[in-house]
């Protein structure tokens, strides 16, 4: 289980001859014998399949989470702050 996986936020080109870091890293995972995946959370669950040749799990969270602080929070009002818009 990788629960996180190094530059899977390089998985597109920003500028020419950018390398495709994400699929550099899977490369690295199935040379070392990795048939299967598991990660969590991962930023582009697009980009994480395409670049692995084995099979690939992605686990979210978010359901999780949300029932969590449901039950803690109950009818309060809740306020989430993020670093960036693309949070």
């Amino acid at each position: 289980m990788a629960p996180y996986l190094g530059y899977a936020r390089k998985d597109r080109r920003t500028q020419s001859r950018d390398p495709l870091t994400t699929r550099y890293v899977a490369r690295m995972f199935e040379d070392a014998g990795t048939d299967r995946v598991v990660t969590v959370d991962v930023h582009n669950l697009a980009a994480f399949r395409n670049a692995f040749s084995c099979q690939t799990e992605n686990l979210e969270t978010r359901g999780t989470f949300v029932r969590h602080y449901v039950r803690r929070v109950g009818e309060h009002e809740v306020s989430v702050y993020l670093p960036d818009v693309g949070g």
